[in-house]
């Protein structure tokens, strides 16, 4: 025996369009069919500027004020990068340590570009600057180059030092050529760039190769911390490069972490990345390239 069909719900609809007035309709449904609630529209995703392009695109979005959202948007970006820019700067410069004048120079020593960067490129790496340097030819003269650099955050942000810095190769007389003019646009360059490097990274610089307290100060919790995180990172090529932190720390001269002064605190952090560098290269290396079986 047939049993019968209980007549549909009656189904509220709040409205039929969007942007009609909240009300309510009680709808009868047809018999022998089942009311079914009708799907909500999606809101438009408008988290990136392509979307509101396509917004535009479509009629949906006036372009007058698309233009005004993607400037808000660059400009909260740049606002961003620029923060990032200023709080990476802060914790780099805290990490530089006193730079040592370990050449000797006609009238005063001084620190070589080369040992410079060799101390401060893996600390300002780590807080993610890179340094591009270049001459502007058309404010450089016959007697001076017109050298910048483009200091550049991982964020996007980047901030132009520049400067006018005498061409290297004449003598203390003047005019009595010291060196030939390959090695005076070398000799002026490195000048230049030491010196803006200094000014970028605010560095101190010492005549002692120990600079009292500064350089015996013993490492911070922050240093160790970095130390570790470093010899993590070496660690994951543990195959086919072992890593001994027992024959690290007798490179090191010292029994433990603790023990590291300042110039050791830099050499470690160094040599940690230079393995960690080499070991990766050669596991790129190694590695079958696309489409070999």
């Amino acid at each position: 025996m047939a049993t019968k069909r209980k007549p549909a719900p009656k189904m509220t609809v709040l409205a039929e369009k969007v942007g009609e007035p909240i009300t309510e309709k009680y709808l009868d449904p047809p018999a022998g069919t089942i009311a079914v609630a009708p799907k909500p529209v999606p809101s438009p995703n408008i988290d990136g500027t392509t979307d509101l392009i396509v917004l535009a695109s479509r009629g949906e979005l006036d372009v007058d004020k698309l233009r005004i959202l993607i400037d808000m948007k660059n400009a909260q970006a740049d606002r961003e990068a620029r923060n990032a820019w200023t709080a990476a700067m802060c914790e780099c410069q805290s990490k530089m340590p006193t730079i040592h004048r370990s050449k000797k120079g006609s009238k005063s020593n001084y620190a070589p570009y080369e040992e410079l960067d060799r101390i401060i490129r893996p600390i300002y790496t780590a807080a993610g600057f890179s340094l591009s340097f270049g001459e502007e030819p058309t404010k450089s003269t016959e007697s001076h180059m017109w050298m910048y650099c483009d200091c550049a955050h991982r964020a996007g942000h980047i901030v132009r030092f520049e400067g006018q810095y005498p061409r290297d190769g004449k003598g203390s007389q003047g005019n009595q050529i010291a060196m030939t003019a390959l090695q005076a646009v070398g000799s002026g360059k490195s000048y230049a760039k030491r010196y803006i490097a200094k000014d970028i990274f605010a560095l101190a610089e010492s005549d002692e190769d120990n600079d009292g307290a500064n350089d015996e100060q013993k490492p911070t919790g922050d240093q160790i911390k970095e130390i570790n995180t470093l010899i993590t990172k070496r660690m994951q090529y543990e195959i086919p490069h072992p890593f001994s932190f027992e024959k690290f720390i007798k490179w090191a001269g010292v029994e433990s972490l603790d023990e590291l002064d300042q110039r050791g605190v830099n050499n470690c952090i160094m040599e940690l990345l230079r393995q960690t560098r080499e070991c990766h290269a050669a596991y790129i290396k190694s590695q079958p390239k696309e489409g070999t079986p």
